[in-house]
Formats: C-alpha cells, structure tokens, sequence
C-alpha cells in the first residue's frame, strides 16, 4: 500500500512539475516584446493623491528625498519640477504638448475656499514653458513652474498656500488623458521660505 501511495504522490508531483514547464515555455517568446496599454499624454504629479485630486504640494513632505523644487540663489527662482509622460509600452515616436496656465479653475478653487489659506499666485510672478517636446524612444520629459522667490516673502504671502494650475493643451503624436492633464500645484510658503536664503 505505501508503495502504491509513493507511486502515486511521485506521478502527481511529475504531472504538477510538467504542467509547471509548460506554463513557463507558453509565457517564452517575444509576449515581453509586444505593444500593450494605451498611449496617452499626461502630467505624473497629478496622480500623486491616488486619483483623490490633482493636488500636488509644495515642498511634498518633510524629508529631505521629498523635495520637488530647486532654488537658484542667483536668479531668485522657485523652480518647481513638473513633467509630462505617455502611458502604455509603444513605439515610442516624438511627441509634444503646450503647457498652459489654467487660471480659471486657479481662481474657481481660491473662490471656493477648496484649499486653506489658498491664495491665487498671479501670473505676472511665475513663467512657464510654452512646449515641452520629447525625443523619439523617450516617453518623458521634466520641465519647471518657475516662480519669482522674492515675492514669497511679501506679507500678502504669509501663513498662505499659493495656487497654480498647469495644465496640458495642443498634443501633437498623442492624445492627451484628461483626468490627469492638469496639476494644481500648492505651494506652503511657510515651509518653503526657510530653504529660500536672503530672503528673511
């Protein structure tokens, strides 16, 4: 009887195994290889909240590997690393999109009260680029929201949380994912205006 049981067991776990090859041969080839998702144009920081909002805030935690700004003691510039990528594995073909400042859904979310202490950062005070263009086998690119630092230490700014949105426009080689083609950027001024020298 035990004979028969380990006959058994050994041809089950033979049977299992081979099953096992097989499954592993069919997943070879060139599957790894193919195109799959689809290609769209959208802004990354915009999914920081997991799809809760297009929030993304400035400095992004209280870490010195969360910082998501440069400053340029030179310039004065608050320089705000935003991007652009495409989505799904595609050829990938050059693409590129405008960027744009949309201030009427800036001045819908100060009107509205949706962020505390939200102020609406004018536009004379920041400067963005007018295209951000990707390369050919690129699927992404950084680009900045590059504000005037001195103007952060105005008392207007104080205790406050200055609102820009920057949104996609105008793709050329990919449509754009609207759910995820504009970032409200937050910026705390409180707790950027001690990285910022001179400017106490």
């Amino acid at each position: 009887m035990d004979i028969k049981n380990n006959i058994m067991n050994i041809t089950v776990k033979t049977l299992f195994f081979f099953l096992i090859g097989l499954l592993l041969a069919s997943c070879e080839g060139n599957d790894a290889d193919e195109d799959y998702g689809y290609a769209y144009l959208y802004m990354p920081q915009a999914t920081t909240s997991g799809g809760l909002n297009a929030d993304y805030q400035v400095p992004s935690g209280g870490g010195e590997n969360t910082y998501n700004f440069n400053y340029d003691a030179a310039s004065q510039r608050l320089d705000i690393v935003l991007g652009v990528i495409r989505s799904g594995k595609v050829p990938a073909k050059a693409y590129s999109v405008d960027i744009i400042s949309r201030t009427d859904t800036t001045a819908y979310i100060s009107e509205q009260g949706l962020i505390e202490n939200g102020i609406v950062l004018p536009e004379g005070l920041y400067e963005l680029p007018e295209t951000v263009s990707v390369e050919a086998g690129e699927s992404s690119a950084a680009f900045y929201l590059s504000i005037d630092a001195q103007a952060l230490k105005e008392e207007a700014y104080a205790g406050k949380k200055a609102i820009v949105t920057v949104g996609l426009s105008n793709p050329k080689g990919y449509e754009i994912l609207e759910e995820y083609a504009s970032t409200v950027v937050i910026i705390d001024v409180e707790a950027i205006r001690p990285f910022l020298s001179g400017l106490e």
